[in-house]
C-alpha cells in the first residue's frame, strides 16, 4: 500500500488478551508504516591499474570508472512509524513515528520533518479509522534525549497531558 512516500503495511487484526489491562480477548488492527525516498540505483564498475599512477600532490589513484548503469530509482526506508487501533475503545496508540539517526539533524523540536512526518501519520490514521475519538501516545520514547523534550513537540501540536500526574 502507498501513502503519500510512505510505504505501509497492515496488519488487519490481532486478538490480545492482556492480564494487566483487559480480563478479555480483544481485537486490534495494527498499522506499521515505513517512511522512503527514492535515490538512484546506480551501479560503476571499476578497472584496476597493475601499477597505480603516481603524482607528487595527491594520493595515488588504484583505478579508473570505466563503465556506469542507472537502473532506475530504488526505495530507501528512512524511518518506521506504527499504530494500533483498539475498535471496542476507539482508541488509536501511536506507538512510535521516527525518521532514523542519519536523518534526525536537529532536537525534536525543531526538526520540522519529523513535525510533519508525525502529523502526515496522525492525519493518515484518523481517516483509516475514522470511528476513532481518541488518539493516544506514549508519554516517553528512547528517540528523545529526554522525557521533557518528546513532551515538547507535543505541546507545539497544542495536544497537552490527559492527568495532572502524567507531566
Amino acid at each position: 500500500m502507498l501513502l503519500d512516500g510512505l510505504m505501509t503495511r497492515q496488519a488487519d487484526v490481532y486478538h490480545v488478551r492482556s492480564p494487566y489491562v483487559y480480563t478479555s480477548v480483544m481485537d486490534v488492527m495494527a498499522r506499521f508504516v515505513h517512511p522512503y525516498v527514492f535515490e538512484p540505483n546506480l551501479t560503476f564498475t571499476v578497472g584496476l591499474y597493475t601499477k597505480p599512477k603516481q603524482y607528487a600532490d595527491q594520493e595515488s589513484p588504484i583505478g579508473e570508472v570505466i563503465g556506469s548503469n542507472n537502473a532506475g530509482l530504488r526505495e530507501v526506508q528512512v524511518g518506521n512509524a506504527q499504530a494500533w487501533y483498539y475498535p471496542a475503545d476507539k482508541t488509536i496508540v501511536l506507538r512510535e513515528c521516527f525518521f532514523d539517526d542519519r536523518f534526525r539533524k536537529h532536537p525534536l523540536p525543531e526538526d520540522v520533518n519529523m513535525q510533519k512526518l508525525w502529523q502526515s501519520f496522525e492525519h493518515w490514521l484518523t481517516k483509516q479509522f475514522p470511528k476513532a475519538s481518541t488518539l493516544a501516545t506514549p508519554f516517553n520514547d528512547p528517540i528523545a534525549e529526554s522525557i521533557d523534550e518528546y513532551q515538547s513537540v507535543f505541546k507545539i501540536f497544542g495536544l497537552l497531558p490527559t492527568c495532572k500526574s502524567c507531566v
